[in-house]
């Protein structure tokens, strides 16, 4: 095995490749499927002696891919080489693309060497995901002599966490003499590769009969980080378009809030192209849409966008010392907001709550040719200075103070004034309209 700085050099390099293709060829990262070898690396898989899964799943995966794009798919592996990847870096090609089908391939091995056969997992909440792993499953039967044990619901990472119709694969039991002899056999991979590719051209045939190349695209319009960039209230205002040329369409919309895995219909074979969304301080909002036309074509989910909504500064979470006073009016959160011109004054998290899974703070404040200056600290550090001066009222305006590259629990977020300025503010207003958290 390469020592860990190569091998990390390399997993940079690959990765970075992979992220340029997508942001600079957008056209081009377009895979109508994506074939995942499982493992990898440092991650050899099932093992039976010298015997590795990594190896079979990407010889098995590489000869998909061949077979798909000799039929005229648009097919892309997460790997093609001998390299560790996350499970989250094998969604990043569905994260950036217009991904359809995604099919994670794998050996399977177990305690008991009697144990053999064919499994296929899907996705609970897809339907599409079931129809998928069927039609491979049943193309096993047809092409190989493998017996089949079970096709079942899982909340594998890559199949609960992907925007895009997804399945597993597990193509036998290293663990077993004779499914062992058959995945190691050129014969028996072959019969494999065309019984999984067989059954992703039978799926696609069967669930878009009027061909890809006239399926239609959705896209959400950009949402703000901070819902009160654009409103007062706690309602997200959203917009979509068909980006792609169709007569008729209709949209299916989706959400799910930061504490959930699972996306909730909004709307369902809607006309409409704007919706406004009630939520709930202090939580991120995840959407998606996709659109349908007439003739039975189905795109695949749009790119996920997000926006959080704030805590109001007047949320029971908070507490602030003497000396501030309220502002109130169309233009700050909630209709008011909290200020001060004194020195030394907090606006602080009551002692003794926490505010979990953030991945970014920030203050949401209202900029004046009067603003001062607060020192804002999180768990118990001074982490920012901010300035609230501006040279025009500007209101709700976002202050990031710090983000995470891990979801973090904040049990200490305070904000102290420091009776200070800048040379052009005429005053030393600290006006807090609010806290936002990304989760």
């Amino acid at each position: 095995m390469k020592n860990g700085n190569e091998y990390a050099r390399h997993l940079k390099i690959y990765l970075l490749v992979l992220l340029l293709v997508l942001l600079l060829s957008p056209d081009k990262c377009f895979s109508q499927i994506i074939i995942d070898p499982g493992h990898g690396g440092y991650d050899p898989g099932a093992a039976y002696n010298e015997i590795q899964e990594k190896n079979i799943n990407l010889s098995i995966a590489k000869q998909v891919f061949e077979y798909l794009k000799n039929q005229g798919f648009e097919t892309t592996l997460t790997r093609d080489t001998d390299i560790y990847l996350s499970l989250s870096n094998r969604l990043t090609l569905v994260e950036q693309g217009r991904t359809i089908a995604f099919i994670s391939i794998h050996c399977n091995s177990f305690t008991d060497p009697r144990v053999r056969g064919v499994e296929v997992y899907y996705q609970s909440a897809n339907p599409n995901s079931y129809q998928l792993a069927k039609s491979i499953f049943d193309n096993f039967a047809c092409y190989t002599n493998l017996p089949l044990r079970k096709i079942e619901a899982k909340n594998y990472f890559v199949l609960s966490e992907n925007q895009s119709t997804a399945v597993l694969v597990e193509c036998g039991f290293l663990s077993n003499t004779y499914d062992r002899e058959y995945l190691l056999s050129q014969d028996g991979r072959e019969k494999i590769v065309r019984a999984i590719s067989e059954g992703i051209i039978n799926y696609f045939s069967k669930v878009y009969p009027n061909g890809l190349d006239k399926m239609p695209a959705a896209s959400l319009l950009n949402l703000p980080s901070y819902s009160s960039s654009t409103t007062n209230t706690t309602r997200i205002s959203l917009q979509w378009v068909c980006t792609t040329e169709t007569t008729s369409f209709a949209f299916d919309l989706e959400y799910r809030p930061n504490y959930s895995s699972t996306f909730v219909r909004l709307l369902s074979s809607t006309t409409q192209t704007a919706y406004t969304f009630s939520g709930s301080q202090g939580l991120t909002y995840y959407f998606r849409v996709r659109a349908k036309d007439k003739a039975g074509n189905i795109s695949p989910w749009s790119t996920v966008k997000s926006t959080s909504i704030p805590y109001d500064d007047t949320n029971s979470l908070f507490t602030l010392s003497s000396g501030w006073k309220k502002a109130s009016g169309p233009y700050r959160f909630l209709g008011s907001s909290s200020y001060t011109t004194l020195k030394g004054k907090y606006f602080k998290l009551k002692q003794g709550l926490k505010l979990y899974s953030v991945k970014e703070v920030a203050i949401i404040v209202t900029k004046s040719p009067y603003g001062g200056k607060a020192n804002v600290y999180l768990n118990g550090k001074l982490i920012k200075t901010i300035d609230t001066y501006a040279s025009k009222n500007t209101y709700r305006v976002p202050l990031i103070i710090k983000t995470y590259t891990t979801p973090t629990t904040i049990y200490d977020l305070r904000v102290v004034t420091t009776g200070t300025k800048n040379t052009y503010s005429k005053g030393y207003f600290v006006d807090i309209d609010g806290v936002g958290v990304k989760r």
